[in-house]
């Protein structure tokens, strides 16, 4: 313990010393020492500094002399009585958040022997009026001015070549800036907020960042020759007023003079609503980089081709983030020579309708997002995967029909949205994790019938796809594959409590372990003919199970598979051979309550064959003529040709609303007896 007393102490010592070697005060002011070589120090953390303050060229400590270069980070931050503050020529750095808070201090000199200024470094000082900037800064960083709400005058010297993200946002007092012929880039939000009039864009500047003029009173806005059309998507959007544009040259081969608009880009063109700019005039392309976010604009057009000066243009591009946000629209028609960018029509949350052209290849990851009120979409036949988060959120979309080509569905693609039924194409081979997680009115799932597998991912937090969705009947038409471990879920429909009906086409070959374990409200199963095993616990736990079919193929049942499904009444055996049973595979179906059907000529076989034999009502069942199994689940986009028994041709339609309308009886649909109900 002595030891580590003694250890403590050095320590203490030792710490002391440092404190008094590197950092001193002196006039009220805190420093440390950057280099005893180089004589320098740094102005470090202060607080409850008052009123004017001086920084001096040069301190003395200790007989020595430094020169001060530097005002370290958080130097002043918060304090708020801080008038103002005299920065000398020795001052080479201004370091990150150095007058964070300052909202006291109202004028700021900058002196040209500074070459930086840290991000945050006048954040939130609130009552600073104007600046001065030294010449020797080349890149006004990150919210170097955020929040400086009353500035409203602001030098940038030609030194500058960057003013980068939100660097005056929220500088709402800030009428004009002058954007020096240095600057080549404008960052995000960088002006988001300021009251500017008018800006004068300059040919050296090469991007502007996203909504960096958001929200300003611009009506005129000077662009100079070069300034790029690409690059600055909704940099003037939610502009007040309408807009003047001047450019002073021709742009691309185009004469652009005066034009007047809503919402700027970049000096292009507008045409109901929706912003263009020219790619190759030689082509006549352009691309739709923007619209206008007026009230009046209900309905965005966006057309295959659009008026230039007489002439037509085809669209062949479309900008990311066209639409996002905007609160007017309420219809998209979309059929230009162009896919659907990333983005598109997110958190368009007035959309209702949107009519997409089947040119249409590709829709991007999050176009349709949180569009809560879309209600009807087409997807173009040449879409081969819905990419992630696509319709999430769009809880007032109650169906969709998905094109033949799909081959994915991307993560979390209906996370959230209002679909009720979902109809898999045959040629999807992959649903995505997520895909259908939270869908709170889902409660029919149709996988179509198709010779390759369908693979399954999970639900959101690992549980299985369809998780918090309501299902109450499912169509598996073939093959699925999906992880079968706790962490997976054990089943895309394990312990799904509002799952009533379950048919199996006759392409399916097993029903997997735990499959449909503790489907608690399960009450109809029919397996086809192509069925051949049934997992262990495959429908344990299935309590409200009554009717149970499977067809001539089935060899084997698992262990304990209809364990607890005691309500069953009704179980149609069709093969020949009774099917082997493992260890308690119908032990718990009530043997005096429930008719097994079998064929009359496997009858006695069945009444000699373990666990089947005790069943005491055993009766003989013609599977060819009598049909009280589920119905065959016919597909929604195959054409349908309807025969009565008698061999009359009824109806020929791919409309499953005329399918419904049949009235109640037996009828041969393309082939497979149905019994309409």
């Amino acid at each position: 313990m002595k030891h580590l007393q003694n250890y403590f102490l050095w320590l203490m010592v030792f710490c002391c010393q440092t404190i008094s070697a590197y950092a001193f005060e002196l006039g009220g002011l805190n420093y440390d020492i950057l280099s005893e070589t180089e004589k320098t120090v740094k102005v470090i953390k202060n607080s409850g500094i008052k009123g004017d303050v001086i920084i001096p060229n040069t301190v003395e400590y200790s007989g020595t002399t430094y020169s001060v270069t530097r005002i370290g980070y958080e130097a002043f931050h918060s304090c708020t009585e801080l008038t103002s503050v005299t920065i000398p020529n020795s001052v080479t750095s201004i370091e990150t958040r150095a007058f964070y808070g300052c909202t006291g201090l109202t004028s700021v000199t900058i002196p040209n022997s500074v070459r930086s200024i840290g991000i945050g470094a006048f954040h939130s000082c609130t009552e600073l009026t104007s600046v001065n900037i030294s010449n020797s800064v080349t890149s006004i960083l990150e919210k170097t001015f955020y929040g400086c709400t009353r500035l409203t005058s602001v030098n940038i010297p030609n030194s500058v070549t960057s003013i980068d993200n939100r660097a005056f946002y929220g500088c709402t007092g800030l009428t004009s800036v002058t954007i020096p012929n240095s600057v080549t880039s404008i960052g995000r939000e960088a002006f988001y907020g300021c009251s500017f009039e008018s800006v004068n864009i300059p040919n050296s500047v090469q991007s502007i960042g996203y909504e960096a003029f958001y929200g300003s009173s611009l009506h005129k806005i000077i662009l100079l020759p070069n300034t790029p059309p690409y690059g600055i998507s909704g940099a003037f959007r939610k502009s007040t007023d309408q807009i003047t544009y001047v450019a002073n040259d021709n742009y691309n081969g185009y004469d652009l003079g005066t034009i007047k608009k809503y919402d700027f880009l970049s000096s292009m063109f507008e045409a109901d609503g929706v912003i263009y700019v020219p790619i190759s005039p030689s082509k006549r392309t352009c691309a739709a980089i923007d619209c206008t976010y007026s009230p009046d604009d209900k309905n965005i057009v966006i057309g295959s081709t659009v008026k230039y000066k007489g002439v037509d243009m085809s669209v062949v591009e479309i900008n990311k983030y066209l639409l996002r946000g905007n609160k007017h629209i309420e219809s998209i028609d979309f059929s230009a020579n162009a896919d659907i960018p990333d983005y598109f029509a997110c958190v368009c949350d007035h959309v209702n309708k949107v009519t997409l052209t089947q040119t249409i290849s590709e829709i991007g990851k999050y176009a349709f997002a949180s569009c809560w009120s879309l209600s009807s979409i087409n997807i173009p036949n040449g879409i081969t995967s819905i990419n992630k988060f696509t319709f999430f959120g769009c809880s007032s979309l109650a169906e969709i029909q998905l094109p033949e080509g799909l081959k994915t569905i991307g993560e979390n693609a209906f996370l959230s949205s209002g679909l009720k039924i979902i109809t898999i194409p045959k040629a999807v081979d992959e649903i995505m994790n997520g895909a259908f997680a939270n869908c709170q009115s889902l409660n029919k799932f149709i996988a179509s019938e198709g010779d390759t597998e369908l693979k399954l991912g999970t639900g959101i937090y690992g549980y299985g796809m369809f998780h918090d969705c309501p299902l109450k009947e499912v169509y598996i038409g073939r093959n699925l594959v999906y992880g079968t471990t706790e962490r997976e879920g054990y089943s895309p429909f394990y312990r799904n409590a509002s799952l009533e009906k379950v048919t199996f086409s006759d392409v399916p070959t097993e029903v997997f372990t735990n499959e449909f374990y503790g489907c608690t409200n399960l009450k109809e199963v029919s397996l086809g003919d192509g069925m051949k095993n049934i997992g262990d616990y495959a429908f344990s736990g299935c309590s409200s199970l009554a009717t149970f079919s499977f067809g001539a193929s089935m060899e084997t049942i698992g262990n304990e598979a209809f364990s607890d499904c005691t309500a069953m009444t009704k179980l149609y055996a069709e093969p020949k051979t009774p099917p082997t049973c493992g260890t308690q595979a119908l032990d718990d179906i009530n043997k005096w309550e429930c008719t097994l059907y079998v064929k009359d000529s496997a009858k006695a076989a069945y009444q000699a064959a373990e666990q089947w034999k005790e069943f005491f009502f055993m009766e003989d069942y013609d599977f060819t003529t009598a049909i009280d199994k589920v119905p065959v689940y016919v597909p929604l986009n195959d054409t349908c040709k309807v025969y009565n028994l008698q061999g009359s041709l009824v109806k020929v339609t791919s409309d499953k609303a005329e399918l419904n309308s049949l009235p109640a009886g037996l009828y041969i649909i393309n082939g497979k007896k149905v019994m309409v109900k």
